[in-house]
């Protein structure tokens, strides 16, 4: 926190908006859904990154069964997942469109992935409407505004609009892939439907 005054902290958390993220949805799947359920396989979204990669193969530690033994969607082997230590440089110089693009549509369809599971408290919606206020401001100086008083032309422009877009991306998915995926990092599962965990007790 920057302050001690909760107004400062949620005006400066709002400015992610502001440069293309949002911040209401950084609450939503960093902070609520992968703190309450980290490396969680049925809750966790840092460990979905299905259909394009696959980040596990399931449960690598002890669980609390609560789903009747149904394997989770992202521990789904696809065949193009023989070659994902390849192309996952193209996918993360591309993730600039996840915060960009899709913050936005799931804002406005008030859930993160479009899940039903992962759907919004109303609490937020006064946040969520500014957040997506923020980002047509974003839009305007980011994209709608250089093209319109551009000196290079658009097809430059938009070129460097795209470049500025993968720079970013691509950094913040470099590291969070190494930060979320290393050897010992184990994946669980005991989330249950209610929004409840069970998780097996560290005997260590």
């Amino acid at each position: 926190a920057l302050s001690r005054k909760g107004w400062v902290n949620t005006l400066f958390g709002l400015m992610q908006d502001y440069i293309g993220g949002s911040a209401v949805m950084w609450i939503q799947q960093h902070v609520v859904l992968h703190h309450l359920f980290t490396n969680d396989v049925h809750m966790d979204p840092d460990a979905d990154g299905f259909p394009a990669i696959r980040f596990h193969s399931g449960p690598t530690q002890p669980g609390v069964d609560v789903n009747a033994g149904k394997k989770a969607m992202s521990a789904t082997w696809l065949p193009w997942h023989l070659f994902q230590h390849v192309y996952i440089f193209a996918l993360e110089v591309g993730y600039g469109l996840v915060p960009i693009v899709g913050s936005v549509v799931e804002l406005l369809v008030w859930r993160h992935r479009g899940d039903a599971k992962f759907r919004l408290s109303p609490m937020l919606l006064s946040w969520g409407l500014l957040s997506l206020a923020l980002h047509a401001c974003f839009f305007a100086r980011f994209i709608y505004l250089p093209l319109l008083w551009n000196e290079d032309g658009a097809l430059v422009t938009l070129g460097k609009i795209l470049l500025t877009a993968a720079v970013g991306g691509g950094y913040l998915a470099f590291f969070f892939a190494l930060s979320h995926n290393f050897e010992g990092a184990g994946n669980f599962e005991g989330a249950k439907a209610d929004g409840s965990v069970e998780y097996p007790k560290d005997e260590q």
